[in-house]
């Protein structure tokens, strides 16, 4: 089912029952850097792997086309949510394979050591 508003602000479901009715989406993800472009201090920014960064990035977004922060730089004020809204405000992130990208790294340290130190030890 999609849901559609109106101009009137009336909504509509709208059944969804082939695929010529689906909507289709597809996006490649290109390179984040939290810092240069919101202000997230390196060293927090650096411990996230790519899902955390790409989250992180889409909350703030949310919150700048919600009017709700200005910003238009990297300066850590313009992207501070005023006061009357901070115990009110929030942004939802929900992952099915949380630190998916940590995980994988530590398996292929792990293999890679495995695979160099058994390398060595059987020279011909």
């Amino acid at each position: 089912v999609q849901i559609k508003k109106g101009p009137d602000g009336t909504i509509q479901k709208v059944p969804v029952d082939t695929e010529e009715k689906s909507i289709k989406l597809a996006a490649q993800l290109g390179s984040i850097d939290l810092t240069a472009s919101y202000g997230v201090p390196r060293g927090l920014a650096e411990t996230m792997d790519a899902a955390a960064q790409v989250a992180v990035a889409a909350g703030m977004e949310a919150l700048k086309s919600a009017g709700l922060v200005s910003g238009q730089s990297s300066d850590p004020e313009e992207w501070k949510i005023p006061k009357r809204y901070g115990d009110t405000t929030g942004v939802v992130y929900a992952s099915s394979f949380p630190a998916l990208d940590a995980a994988v790294g530590e398996v292929m340290r792990f293999l890679r050591s495995q695979t160099v130190g058994a390398a060595d030890s059987m020279r011909l």
